[in-house]
């Protein structure tokens, strides 16, 4: 069974810079765990929110456990240590791979789903330019 996980990641004063050249060490482990990154944003930091989010794909719990256990892994964690003030480690299940352009053609109403649908809107245009 796969594990989908959602990685919200804080810096420490000073230390936005730092947290992604972490993560970038880090997250070029997976693919030794049998993981997919499905997606991996960053925010402005001026917000009280996550500097960095990440949606992480595993085949299984046994899969993310070495990964977790990997020594590679271990030895940066002093380094996390110093860049990383908080994370937050969500289990989730996609609901929606992608949206179609009728449903994501104007924004909902609501605070959440606005937000959902500004997210969608940049991931879109972001895919576009990639093609």
């Amino acid at each position: 069974m796969s594990l989908c996980l959602c990685v919200l990641l804080w810096p420490k004063p000073g230390a936005q810079d730092a947290l992604i050249d972490d993560e970038d060490r880090v997250l070029a482990l997976l693919p030794d765990h049998g993981r997919q990154i499905l997606q991996r944003a960053r925010s402005d930091g001026r917000e009280d929110g996550p500097l960095e989010v990440q949606i992480l794909d595993f085949p299984s719990q046994a899969a993310f456990d070495d990964y977790m256990a990997d020594e590679r892994r271990l030895a940066l964690a002093r380094a996390r240590d110093a860049a990383i003030a908080r994370t937050e480690v969500l289990r989730v299940e996609l609901v929606q791979r992608s949206l179609t352009s009728r449903a994501a053609a104007a924004p909902p109403r609501s605070g959440i789903r606005f937000s959902a649908w500004r997210s969608a809107r940049c991931l879109r245009r972001q895919a576009s330019r990639e093609h």
